[in-house]
Parts: C-alpha cells; sequence; structure tokens
C-alpha cells in the first residue's frame, strides 16, 4: 500500500496533544503490545471528524479483528497505521485552519451586526428628523405662500408691461415730435432759399432797369415792371402758402426772361445755348453746374464744386454708422458682460467701414456727373413712386444677395472668406463689419448698385440706403426688432449660430421660397 501524501503536515506546528500521541504512536517498533484498539479509537475520535473516524475503525477492525492474531499480522497493523500518520497529521492540520476560517468568520459577523446596529441608530434618528419636519411643516401657509408669490410676479408683469407700453407711446409721440420738427425746419429752409433766390431776381432786374435809355426801351421797361410785380406777388404768394419746395419750373421761366433782357441789352456774356442747357438738362446737378458757368467761374471750377457731393457721401456714411452703431452699445451693451473681441477686430473693421464710405463717394460721384440711371429732378415724385422706388431697389438688392450669400457657404470660400464673419456666434454693434475685404467688396458693390440699374431719383436712393444701414446694423446688434411678414433681426442672429439657414438680407421671402428659413415670420 503506497503512503499518501500531504502538504499541509510540515507547515503547521504540532500541539501538545498531537505531539504527545505521536510519541506513543512512535515509541516502540512492537506497536500491537502498546497500542490498543480501544486507545486508537479514542485518538482517532479527539483529532479526526466523525465520518473519518468510522472509517478508520472499519480500517483497524479489519486489520486487528479480522484477521488471525499472529504477530506477523500485528506488526503489519501496525506498519499500516504509521503509514497512515503523515494523512492523519495533514487532517488534524485542516481541521484547524477550518477552525481558524470559523473563528474569522465570527469576527466578520460580528462587525457586520455592529455595522448593522450603528444604521439602525442613523436610521431612527432620520426618523426623529423627518418626524419633527413633519411635525413642524404648515402646507396649508406653503401653499398661502407660494399663491402670494405668484400673484405678486403676475401684478409685476403687468406693471411692466404696462410701463412698456407707456415708454413706446412715448416713444411713438417723441419720434412724431421730431419729424414735424424736422418737416418745419425743411420748411422754412426752403422759404429763406426761395426769398434769397426772388431777391437776388429782384436785384438784378432793378439793374437791368437802371442801364435802359428810355428812347427806345419804354415798352421793354412796362413789360420787366409788370413782370417784377408778377415775381414778387409770387414770392408773397410763395409765402403766404408755405410751400415746402419752391416751383423751379415758374423760376426757371423768370430766368429765361432775365437772360432775354440781358439780351436785348446787348450783354455778350450770357448765350442762348447756356440758356438751353440749363432748360434741356434732365440732372438738377447739371443744371447747378450750368448755372455756375453763367456767373462766371470755370468748368474746373465748378467740377471741383461738385466733388463736394462725393466727399459729403464719405463723411456720412463713416460718421453715420460710428453713431448708430455706437448709441445701440450704449443703451443696451453699457451695463452688460464684457463682449470679448478679436484680436483683429479694431483693424479689420476701421478698413471695411473706410471701404464702405469710398463706395458711397465714388459712386456719388459717378452719379453727379450723369453715369447713372439717377435722377436730380427739381420736383420730387410722389410719395408712392418714391415707395416703389426704394421697394424695388431692396427686392433686387436681396434677390443678389441671397444667391452671392449662399455662394459664400460653399466650402471653397466659406473656409478662405466667410469663415472671417462668422467669427462671432452672437454679433455685438461694430460686429457686422467684422469680414473679409473680398466679402465686404462684394456686399458694398451689391448696396450701392441699384442707380446703376434701376431708373431712381435721388431722395429715393437717400431713403434706400438709410434704410439698408438701419437693418444691416440691426442684424447684428443682437438688439430684436421685429416687423411681421417683412423683417427680423434675430433671423441674421439665428444664421451665426445655424448656418444652413437664413441666407436673405434683409427680407426672408427668398428662404421662404428655397426652404432655408428659420424663425417666425408671421409671429
Amino acid at each position: 500500500m503506497e503512503q499518501p501524501s500531504c502538504g499541509n503536515a510540515s507547515s503547521s506546528p504540532p500541539r501538545p496533544f498531537r505531539s504527545k500521541v505521536l510519541e506513543e504512536l512512535t515509541r516502540s517498533n512492537d506497536l500491537s503490545n502498546d497500542l490498543t484498539p480501544h486507545m486508537c479509537f479514542q485518538v482517532l475520535k479527539a483529532l479526526l471528524p466523525s465520518t473519518l473516524v468510522a472509517t478508520m475503525v472499519d480500517e483497524m477492525n479489519q486489520f486487528i479483528y479480522k484477521r488471525p492474531h499472529d504477530d506477523n499480522n500485528r506488526s503489519n497493523s501496525g506498519v499500516h497505521l504509521l503509514a497512515h500518520k503523515d494523512l492523519y497529521v495533514g487532517l488534524l492540520a485542516h481541521v484547524e485552519d477550518k477552525k481558524q476560517q470559523l473563528v474569522d468568520l465570527r469576527q466578520k459577523l460580528a462587525s457586520k451586526q455592529h455595522q448593522n446596529v450603528e444604521l439602525a441608530v442613523e436610521i431612527a434618528m432620520y426618523q426623529d428628523k423627518l418626524e419633527q419636519h413633519y411635525t413642524t411643516f404648515d402646507e396649508q401657509a406653503a401653499l398661502n405662500a407660494i399663491a402670494t408669490l405668484k400673484h405678486r410676479r403676475v401684478l409685476r408683469e403687468r406693471q411692466c408691461t404696462g410701463l412698456m407700453k407707456t415708454i413706446d407711446e412715448k416713444q411713438d409721440r417723441l419720434l412724431e415730435q421730431e419729424k414735424a420738427i424736422k418737416a418745419e425746419l425743411d420748411r422754412l429752409r426752403m422759404d429763406d432759399c426761395a426769398y434769397r433766390l426772388n431777391a437776388k431776381k429782384l436785384k438784378e432786374n432793378q439793374q437791368l432797369l437802371e442801364s435802359f435809355t428810355r428812347a427806345g426801351l419804354e415798352s421793354q421797361l412796362q413789360a420787366v415792371e409788370g413782370k417784377c410785380e408778377e415775381i414778387q406777388a409770387k414770392v408773397a404768394a410763395y409765402q403766404r402758402s408755405h410751400t415746402p419746395r419752391p416751383n423751379w419750373d415758374a423760376l426757371r421761366g423768370d430766368v429765361e426772361y432775365t437772360f432775354q433782357c440781358h439780351n436785348l441789352a446787348g450783354d455778350a456774356n450770357i448765350s442762348t445755348e447756356a440758356l438751353m442747357k440749363m432748360q434741356s438738362s434732365a440732372h438738377r446737378v447739371e443744371y447747378l453746374a450750368a448755372a455756375i458757368e453763367l456767373i462766371g467761374l470755370s468748368q474746373d471750377t465748378a467740377s471741383r464744386l461738385l466733388s463736394v457731393h462725393a466727399c459729403a457721401a464719405f463723411l456720412v456714411v463713416f460718421m453715420g454708422y460710428i453713431v448708430f452703431s455706437s448709441l445701440l452699445h450704449v443703451i443696451f451693451y453699457r451695463r452688460g458682460p464684457v463682449h470679448v473681441r478679436s484680436v483683429h477686430h479694431g483693424s479689420l473693421i476701421s478698413f471695411n467701414l473706410i471701404m464702405a464710405a469710398a463706395y458711397a463717394m465714388v459712386s456719388t460721384e459717378l452719379h453727379v456727373r450723369g453715369l447713372s440711371l439717377m435722377q436730380f429732378d427739381a420736383v420730387w415724385p410722389s410719395w408712392l413712386a418714391i415707395t416703389g422706388q426704394v421697394v424695388g431697389a431692396m427686392l433686387g438688392a436681396n434677390h443678389v444677395e441671397y444667391y452671392w450669400h449662399r455662394l459664400l457657404h460653399s466650402r471653397f470660400l466659406y473656409t478662405r472668406v466667410h469663415k472671417v464673419h462668422h467669427h462671432y456666434k452672437h454679433p455685438h454693434p461694430f460686429d457686422d463689419m467684422y469680414m473679409h475685404p473680398v466679402e465686404g467688396a462684394a456686399f458694398f458693390f451689391i448696396l450701392y448698385g441699384p442707380p446703376f440699374v434701376l431708373p431712381m431719383h435721388v431722395v429715393s436712393f437717400v431713403l434706400y440706403m438709410m434704410v439698408m444701414g438701419l437693418f444691416g446694423v440691426l442684424d447684428h446688434s443682437g438688439v430684436p426688432f421685429h416687423l411681421p411678414y417683412v423683417y427680423s433681426s434675430t433671423d441674421h442672429a439665428t444664421h451665426h449660430t445655424k448656418v444652413n439657414s437664413n441666407f436673405g438680407f434683409p427680407f426672408p421671402y427668398w428662404d421662404l421660397v428655397h426652404g432655408t428659413y428659420d424663425g417666425d415670420f408671421g409671429a
């Protein structure tokens, strides 16, 4: 029979009782003389589990009782027990390990029970706190307080709404008063101009009358006196009627009569061709240039004087943009958070603003020199005609601007040109000029282009530029301004956050046609 091996036999030290048993088992070579079955049974019962004890008892009975009681069998049984000694020692070590594990488990159980007791104490404390909270909480009082706060909020909202309406009404009244004052000032200026012109003509006529001889010009003198009386009557009638604009056709007839008197007097400095040029001119500025030539100035001097209009247009565009954007910034953003600007913000908007003013100057010079379809008639068209010209110019510019804007959002132009303008996701005043110079040049070309394509009166063009400039600044100001079915400043603000929508400026009609509109059109 092979001797079994156990790894734990040498690892755990023998206890006193086990050492005593081992000494008893190994004391003599003749085990049958000293080791009785009863002793073996007691040792195994003390050291091994019951199942192993039963197995070992059966084994011992087999070797001791069931075989012949001779010396050889006894010695064989002793040898068998010695062969299982190491197995028994390993089993004893295993039993000790299990006992130690049982002790550890009991300690863990005790710690868990202690933790459970602590948790139970905490739960009891929280239950006491909840009971105290529920006993002190008055639900009806809380509901009454909430209702009171809601009522106060409703009252505050109503008060704010009333104040906003009052402010809007006062603003409307102030705007109406401002318009009335401006109209009165314009009327007074026109009255003053008409009075000065008529006084000058009267003085010239008096000088002509003094130069005539009484011999052959009595009839002409009477005619001149009658004409002077008519002019005085016209001046008096004009002053009584307070007409905002003089009747240029009637005054032109007076000038013609004056020049006829000059021809009768033999004045060679005034030619009939110059008079015909004044009468047949379709542009008011050309009429002014011819008049300047008639009073003794050269054509170069007249051309330089006409360039004053271009310089004035440059200053109006440059200063108008700065003043209006500054007002929006002071009114709406003076006390707000600081808007972080780009490093190149100042230089880029300055360059684009100068370029916009230069466009205005060049286009104005082209207009006054008759190189466009701009009309400078002295008599203004009807307000219906002016409105039609303004709306037509805005719709045309809107049409071209929509497709140009869509082209800017192509991959090639967006990454190289238009991405600069989309640097600000929430624009503030002065951010509309933050764009690539190529984009700015194309935009200003579209903006100033209508008078070169459509016949427009100068008054219509001025109104068109005012409205387009106002909408352009409002689009990038962050200030909500809405005209149902016409215009909304939030549409372009949405375009800066959602780049694939709201391409049109200033109207959203082409976005509605092409399905790129994102906003409240009729709200």
